[in-house]
């Protein structure tokens, strides 16, 4: 019998004896000290059942999380996503935000770029290291080819205060400059909406009429 049925089983058992207890209570019965102890023992049966669930699920998280960390640290990639997805299996809601993270860490080293950026998702769902998830789902979307996606990403976290995804954000989005408008420039450094004759007299005359005018712009 498989861990699982047998925690089912005690269970039945147990909610059977709590069946019989209160029929047996509401009928006015009296129950025996047998009886008692015979319960008492089930429950205490199903306590330690549950502790040794417990307790396995523990060592079998811990186990599968060691091993995935130290294929991660050496660099064997695939072999540490296999043991994270694993380890994910035993973990609480609450614990299975470091294993995401490493899973997806690992996805992206092996360009498996959609699956990392399914899982920084999740993660970003969840309110967990919202600013890193972004930073790191930003640059999956830059290595597939999604600009503009992974641009907003990173525009969210450095609203976040993620200092990597202002430096990132300045290389793939950086200013540029491009003509806005033309002005007559003076020689004495003004300008002027003249275009004939007149224009800049009293500023030393025309130097350039067509001084371009430039403004700053992003590509996103």
């Amino acid at each position: 019998m498989k861990i699982n049925e047998k925690l089912v089983f005690w269970i039945a058992i147990a909610v059977l004896s709590i069946a019989i207890f209160s029929s047996c209570t509401s009928n006015g019965e009296k129950i025996s000290q047998k009886e008692k102890d015979s319960i008492d023992a089930i429950e205490n049966a199903n306590r330690l059942n549950a502790e040794k669930e417990e307790n396995l699920r523990k060592d079998s998280l811990a186990f599968y999380e060691n091993l995935a960390n130290d294929l991660l640290e050496k660099k064997k990639f695939t072999k540490a996503i296999e043991e994270f997805s694993k380890a994910i299996e035993f973990a609480k809601k609450e614990e299975s935000s470091v294993l995401i993270m490493g899973r997806a860490s690992a996805y992206f080293s092996v360009n498996k770029l959609k699956e990392a950026v399914v899982d920084y998702s999740s993660l970003i769902n969840a309110n967990t290291s919202k600013s890193v998830c972004y930073y790191e789902r930003a640059r999956c979307y830059l290595k597939m080819g999604k600009k503009k996606d992974g641009i907003e990403d990173l525009r969210s976290s450095m609203n976040l205060g993620n200092d990597d995804s202002k430096n990132l954000y300045e290389k793939v989005n950086p200013l540029k400059k491009r003509v806005a408008y033309y002005v007559t420039r003076c020689c004495d450094g003004s300008t002027s909406n003249a275009k004939g004759r007149g224009a800049c007299s009293h500023h030393g005359g025309v130097c350039n009429w067509n001084d371009p005018v430039y403004e700053e712009y992003r590509e996103f």
